[in-house]
């Protein structure tokens, strides 16, 4: 009956682990989703900031 407690924890032991390593796996995505969808939405404002400085007569940009 011991070997049968041992084989249970081992496999329930994995299964944790899985189920762990999933949910890094999830929360990693998730986390590195937000960091792109932050950055793209970085990189839109400073687009639009970049047109505001734009002299209208020529549209060339403004150095700053």
């Amino acid at each position: 009956m011991a070997a049968h407690c041992i084989v249970l924890n081992n496999s329930m032991d994995a299964w944790a682990a899985i189920a762990l390593k999933n949910s890094m796996d999830a929360w990693a995505a998730i986390a590195l989703n937000e960091s792109m969808d932050a950055w793209k939405s970085m990189m839109e404002l400073f687009i639009r900031m970049a047109d505001c400085t734009r002299v209208p007569a020529t549209g060339a940009g403004v150095e700053l």
